[in-house]
């Protein structure tokens, strides 16, 4: 089992984030209630891979994050 290069733990996963742009058509309905429709999501952006132990970011690329999980 890989270990965290930060705080040497034992670790079998990372935890991941990342923002994601929402593109929506924005309108109001006949009762001025807002209205959401027609969503498409961009690429997500700044993506991190960290330790579950000390939430130290480990990675920001996939793959560097699958090559350490494979050990």
């Amino acid at each position: 089992m890989p270990k965290c290069p930060k705080c040497n733990e034992e670790i079998k996963e990372l935890r991941y984030s990342a923002r994601r742009q929402v593109f929506q058509v924005f309108n109001i309905e006949n009762d001025d209630n807002p209205l959401y429709d027609d969503s498409d999501f961009g690429d997500d952006d700044n993506p991190d891979y960290y330790c579950p132990e000390c939430d130290k970011s480990l990675f920001t690329d996939e793959n560097k994050a699958i090559e350490f999980l494979r050990g």
